[in-house]
């Protein structure tokens, strides 16, 4: 038995009124009386539990009422910690001597019978990619020591060459893993998407860029393809594509408008790349109202994947 089950052991007979002392423990889990006072101690002096001894009756008690362990009866705290455990999992950390110790540690802060609503809740995201656990390392590093981290990038199309950058934010977007940072070779903000980035190291020389105008950066337009909003994306949405997107967030300064043939929905837009994907998904549910340059891409784009299969359109 772990010292934290001992602990919340002890803390059930105290909230019962059963006046419970360091023998209890050591009987009960056959251990030492000093391991019992050890806990004892550590249950008052660090979980801050107040705990009275009361040499009459030669048991504890607490002096004030209500008094609950730490995640003892928080569900959401609980499913808090397994979304954490999860998105350790997936940045390649979980083996991580350093990560092994602290889930350990937070884990103990659980009641014992807490792993069975752990167990109920699955967590699962599509196209999940796994990063290089020494890159988020590097990542985190820099962010510690507020250090400029330098590193070999390659593009989607082979394109790429080394980069010196101050990072500004982790950025987990749908199962992927991104770095947005100011780069001296561009001199200017850039997402990088952290599996094509190589060789990693932590540089001496601290950050130069400040990171104020990050966050606007971030939350300026949709999807991951980011920069300074130059388009007003309007979608239609009739049948159940209208129901599915009407419960949706895509962007926080979205606008949605019931017409009489559908859902409108509008958004801010630096880039078409993703949020054409975004419509396709909806097929024929889903017309482009707006502007002209996404209308004209939506149909080429319609075009191609009909000669992709034989079909003339």
């Amino acid at each position: 038995m772990s010292q934290m089950e001992r602990i919340y052991y002890f803390h059930q007979e105290v909230s019962g009124g059963g006046y419970p002392g360091a023998g209890q423990i050591a009987g009960r889990f056959e251990v030492s009386a000093s391991t019992a006072h050890r806990d004892i101690a550590y249950l008052r002096d660090r979980l801050n539990a107040p705990l009275v001894y009361d040499r009459r009756k030669k048991g504890y008690f607490y002096e004030q009422e209500g008094f609950a362990l730490p995640l003892e009866k928080s569900p959401a705290a609980l499913f808090l910690f397994a979304l954490v455990n999860r998105l350790a999992k997936e940045s390649g950390l979980i083996g991580d001597p350093e990560i092994q110790r602290l889930q350990k540690e937070l884990g103990a802060l659980y009641c014992a019978d807490a792993q069975k609503l752990a167990d109920k809740i699955h967590y699962e995201r599509v196209e999940v990619e796994h990063v290089a656990p020494e890159v988020i390392r590097s990542v985190l590093m820099a962010f510690h020591g507020d250090c400029q981290l330098v590193f070999d990038y390659r593009k989607i199309r082979g394109q790429g060459g080394a980069r010196k950058v101050d990072p500004l934010r982790l950025v987990i977007y749908q199962g992927r893993w991104y770095l947005l940072g100011y780069c001296h070779v561009r001199k200017a903000m850039r997402m990088f998407h952290l599996a094509r980035a190589k060789n990693l190291a932590v540089c001496p020389e601290a950050c130069t860029a400040g990171d104020a105008d990050a966050d606007q950066y971030l939350e300026g337009s949709f999807g991951i393809f980011k920069g300074e909003p130059v388009y007003n994306v309007r979608v239609l949405f009739v049948d159940e594509a209208a129901d599915i997107v009407r419960n949706q967030v895509w962007h926080r300064d979205q606008v949605m408008e019931d017409t009489g043939d559908g859902l409108v929905l509008s958004v801010p837009a630096a880039d078409f790349t993703e949020i054409k994907m975004k419509i396709l998904q909806y097929g024929w549910r889903a017309r482009v109202l707006g502007p002209p340059e996404l209308q004209s891409q939506m149909t080429e784009e319609v075009r191609r994947m009909g000669r992709g299969l034989g079909i003339g359109v």
